[in-house]
């Protein structure tokens, strides 16, 4: 992914996520949030904090990490205010209770693409047994 790519990714997320830690804040007393987020937003929430904490006068204290492991995390106790992880892991959370209802928002999207090295015979991607085929052989 090309940096201008990265940063049009961030400029768009941005927004987002600072909307949904606004809201956050509408009913916290406390001067700190913790956020732990996906590695996915690092660049956007490092780019957000500072303004975000100059407009609030609240600290964020943001954990970066892989979101499969910051939910578990988060269902054996460990505190957070904001949580910015997968859709489908948030969906369950959801569903278990875990987090407020309703309070649920998308802030951004992952695209996600395959290429072929350079002089590699380009796969058939048609027929998933194809599929599976061409890759093992490019192991």
């Amino acid at each position: 992914m090309t940096s201008i790519s990265c940063k049009w990714r961030a400029a768009v997320a941005a927004p987002a996520a600072a909307a949904a830690l606004m809201i956050v804040t509408l009913g916290a007393n406390a001067a700190e949030i913790k956020v732990l987020s996906s590695v996915a937003l690092a660049s956007a929430l490092d780019e957000l904090a500072p303004v975000f904490e100059r407009a609030t006068g609240n600290k964020l204290v943001v954990d970066y990490g892989i979101a499969a492991q910051l939910r578990d995390r988060f269902l054996t106790g460990e505190a957070a205010d904001v949580l910015i992880l997968t859709r489908p892991l948030m969906d369950d959370l959801q569903k278990q209770g875990k987090v407020t209802t309703g309070s649920l928002m998308n802030v951004g999207g992952t695209a996600v693409a395959v290429v072929v090295r350079a002089g590699a015979p380009k796969p058939d991607t048609q027929p998933s047994v194809a599929t599976k085929r061409s890759m093992a052989k490019s192991g």
